[in-house]
């Protein structure tokens, strides 16, 4: 069952953050396949991006907006993705999109369990996947940046380190023990998520050498 056919973050904020570039290695949860679809257009030389999920029918459903976008069909697409549809739909976006998919792979794996993986790498989207959070940073090489999620909360930009200090207590561990705020980033991506009317409030985040 697909559980995720929408994204309710904006899509701009992820990509302006994430600044990708052309050696990135880059993991994102899959979901919907928007936000992967979205960073796909920013690769270029050697940068690939690995698309994971614990869900197989979410895998199925990306692959599926995957073919809408190479084959340019576009009211199939819309019908699919209707949040993204004036996002997707637009022809230069899709040729890089297209351009890029070789570049693009999706893994069935659940990151709450904290799976081992061999690889690692410079920036990852892990969307409101933050419980277990502390043990994220073994999929990171030193300094890779990590967009993150937490609910509504207008005090961020300005308070960012009393926040973590709160989710760190319900946590149960000190997320600043593994991870610096960026907070030149995580300002910036609050701005362009400000007007969302489903607004996740982001954080980006550098993981410590």
């Amino acid at each position: 069952m697909v559980f995720f056919a929408k994204t309710n973050e904006t899509l701009e904020a992820i990509t302006s953050a994430l600044s990708i570039t052309p050696n990135d290695q880059i993991i994102s949860i899959c979901g919907s396949g928007a936000v992967p679809f979205a960073l796909l257009e920013y690769l270029s030389g050697s940068a690939e991006l690995l698309a994971v999920d614990k869900n197989a029918a979410q895998i199925t459903f990306a692959r599926k907006i995957a073919e809408f976008i190479k084959t340019g069909a576009n009211k199939e697409l819309a019908k699919l993705t209707p949040n993204e549809e004036n996002y997707f739909c637009k022809k230069d976006r899709q040729i890089k999109i297209v351009q890029n998919l070789g570049k693009l792979s999706f893994k069935l794996m659940d990151v709450s369990k904290c799976p081992e993986i061999a690889q690692k790498f410079s920036k990852g989207y892990f969307s409101n996947a933050t419980l277990n959070f502390k043990y994220f940073h073994q999929f990171f090489c030193d300094n890779a940046l990590v967009y993150v999620t937490f609910g509504a909360n207008n005090d961020i930009p300005n308070n960012v380190d009393k926040f973590l200090e709160q989710r760190s207590k319900m946590y149960g561990y000190r997320i600043q023990d593994f991870y610096d705020v960026d907070k030149a980033r995580t300002e910036y991506a609050c701005q362009i998520e400000a007007p969302n009317l489903f607004r996740w409030t982001p954080v980006v985040f550098r993981k410590k050498c």
